[in-house]
């Protein structure tokens, strides 16, 4: 079948990262692939987006190629037989992973919960499990600290109440291992220092809520990458099928570049009409010499969010639409501008919280932004895009997309990008959720897709 025999992959290049945690076993990703598919054993893959999506999906590849390695990240045994050998590059136009996009700008708050509460995320508790697995091996094997927690994990307030209603429903249902409601008075005997008490009817904490470092997070993710080959290419990508011709040529090409996406041209085609872009600001800053120390996270429509480590406060996040109308290429390239930031979240706090300036070293402030890709919302809440645009000639690379992580790419990358490495090393969409393909095999917004008798707080993707 081939005119020579098989090679060992270029990939393991550099010592193997070992970790002893099985339940993410390439063997176990892989155990579902059709039997009748036999890949190449050279693949050339091309990631358009190095972000949360690009860079999951990236690692996945590789530990999915690696025939019976124990764990999440690269650890190869050679006796298993032959993998794929795959030459991977990243296109992106940053300069290196975590520097911009809406990567460097987010909160980092992880957790598995609607605004609501009464009800989970699509595929919540799924989408923590895999991104905390794949997090905390990567701690282990870099001796760097990625993650924060504290006591009593993120506090959601509530201000009204129908709001308070929905928290005890949550609380009541998932139970005071993961929810634990408080009345005013504990309220304010944590946050009293930071939060305007007047209006609130109380708070619920989100125990096993942390927050992530993202931009460490990706560097330590593109360290672990680059040691197996991968290679970063400084560009902005603008079509598929010109990347191909003049890069090419690729087996696959993924995309995956958050609200660049619909600088793309194919992709822009697919699902302009579905993903809506909207800018956010984030202001951060040190916290003003004397005041208290904010214990844990604060989350009520607008989040207050400490960094320990650094003695710094984060406060976000504007919603900027899609700034007068700019188009996407225009859009992903505003820098941040730290006097509307400032002026708005001024003004949506001012009820919230106590008055930024007294919070804030002021002279240290400074603003991160990025865009949000999001994706229609329907019975079943926000649910990424990924699955495969149809090619328009047969002699086209395999082109896949992954998309509309919107407010929660935190919560989905991970699980998505094993499940995308999956469909991709296998050519099978079937190895994708059915509700985040629906969109782009149909042409339909989630909402016409997804009724509400229909709709469970955490579809499995079993099913």
């Amino acid at each position: 079948m081939f005119a020579s025999p098989p090679r060992t992959p270029t990939v393991l290049l550099n010592k193997p990262i070992r970790c002893s945690h099985h339940e993410f076993s390439a063997a176990a990703m892989k155990s579902s692939m059709p039997s009748s598919y036999h890949p190449p054993l050279r693949r050339r893959i091309a990631v358009v987006g190095g972000g949360l999506a690009g860079l999951a999906t990236v690692h996945s590849l590789l530990v999915t190629s690696s025939a019976d390695s124990p764990s999440l990240l690269w650890c190869p045994h050679p006796s298993s037989g032959p993998s794929p050998e795959l030459e991977i590059e990243v296109f992106d136009e940053s300069t290196g992973p975590g520097k911009s996009g809406a990567t460097a700008a987010t909160a980092g708050l992880l957790h598995p919960f609607t605004p609501r509460v009464r009800t989970k995320c699509w595929n919540g508790d799924d989408g923590m499990s895999s991104t905390l697995r794949r997090i905390e091996n990567l701690e282990r094997e870099s001796g760097t600290s990625l993650i924060q927690r504290w006591s009593g994990g993120i506090l959601r307030l509530a201000r009204g109440y129908k709001q308070e209603q929905d928290y005890r429903i949550g609380v009541e249902k998932y139970g005071e291992h993961e929810l634990e409601w408080l009345d005013i008075d504990s309220v304010g005997d944590r946050v009293r220092s930071h939060v305007r008490l007047e209006g609130l009817r109380g708070g619920v904490l989100m125990k096993q809520g942390v927050v992530v470092d993202a931009p460490s997070y990706m560097r330590v993710l593109w360290e672990t990458i680059r040691q197996q080959g991968v290679r970063w290419r400084q560009e902005r990508i603008k079509s598929a099928r010109e990347l191909n011709r003049t890069r090419g040529p690729f087996d696959d090409i993924i995309v995956t570049g958050g609200a660049g996406s619909l600088c793309v041209e194919e992709v822009r085609d697919a699902l302009g009409d579905f993903i809506t872009l909207s800018r956010g600001q984030n202001i951060i800053a040190a916290r003003r010499t004397g005041s208290p120390i904010l214990p844990l996270p604060v989350i009520c429509g607008r989040y207050l969010v400490p960094d320990h480590t650094n003695d710094t406060i984060l406060c976000g996040a504007t919603f900027e639409g899609t700034v007068g109308g700019l188009s996407p290429e225009r859009l992903t390239r505003l820098h941040a501008d730290l006097d509307y930031a400032r002026t708005e979240l001024d003004e949506t706090t001012k009820e919230l919280f106590e008055p930024l300036d007294q919070i804030f070293d002021l002279q240290s402030q400074f603003a991160a932004c990025g865009v949000r890709a999001l994706p229609p919302r329907s019975s079943l809440g926000s649910i990424p895009i990924v699955g495969r645009i149809q090619p328009k000639t047969s002699d086209e690379p395999w082109l896949w997309v992954f998309c509309g992580l919107g407010a929660r790419g935190l919560l989905h990358h991970s699980l998505l990008g094993e499940r995308l490495a999956k469909a991709v090393l296998s050519h099978d969409e079937k190895e994708l959720p059915w509700e985040t393909t629906e969109t782009l095999k149909s042409g339909k917004a989630a909402a016409e897709l997804f009724n509400e008798e229909s709709s469970q707080p955490d579809i499995l993707l079993s099913q």
